[in-house]
Order: structure tokens, then C-alpha cells, then sequence
């Protein structure tokens, strides 16, 4: 007969579990009582809200790309011949960091 370790070990636990002293238990609920706890304001709550709504709504009014337009973006830039204006990425960097 095999025995699997991970399952040997699972029930060697439950069984120390159940077979505590009144005192250890008396520990394990001193501890469970003590924890730290994290409590959002309204306001976080909110703006948590309105952050969601706000990604919600652009991903659905932003326009999808045809798979004719991905083809012709894949082809350029396995070709090399992709090219993005300076100014335009540099544009789109800082409003993506400015809406961050």
C-alpha cells in the first residue's frame, strides 16, 4: 500500500485540530481577534465607482479595428516600413500618464 504524504499530512492536521487543549483554543481566538482590518471611506468607494464606469464606457465608445487594418499594421511592421511620428507617440505617452 502506497501513502500519499500530502494526504497523510492533511489528516494528521484536522485530527491536531480537533484535539486541542481549552487553552490553545483560548490562543487561536486571542489571535483571530487581533487583526488589521481595512475600512474604504465613501468617497474612495466613489471614485472607485466612477474609475470602472469610466474604463467601461471608453472601451465601449472606442471604435474596434478592422481585421483588414490589423493585417495591414502586421504586414508593415514585419516589413519594417511601420513608422509612428515622433510627436505622436510623445503626445500619446504623456496623455496616458496625465489620465494616470
Amino acid at each position: 500500500m502506497k501513502i500519499n504524504p500530502t494526504s497523510a499530512y492533511q489528516a494528521y492536521n484536522k485530527a491536531k485540530k480537533y484535539s486541542r487543549t481549552p487553552r490553545q483554543a483560548e490562543d487561536t481566538a486571542q489571535r483571530s481577534a487581533h487583526t488589521d482590518q481595512i475600512q474604504f471611506s465613501p468617497e474612495g468607494v466613489r471614485k472607485a465607482e466612477v474609475d470602472q464606469l469610466t474604463k467601461t464606457i471608453l472601451a465601449d465608445t472606442q471604435p474596434s479595428t478592422s481585421p483588414e487594418r490589423l493585417a495591414q499594421l502586421r504586414t508593415a511592421v514585419q516589413n519594417g516600413t511601420y513608422h509612428v511620428p515622433t510627436e505622436q507617440l510623445t503626445a500619446a505617452v504623456m496623455k496616458h500618464w496625465a489620465m494616470a
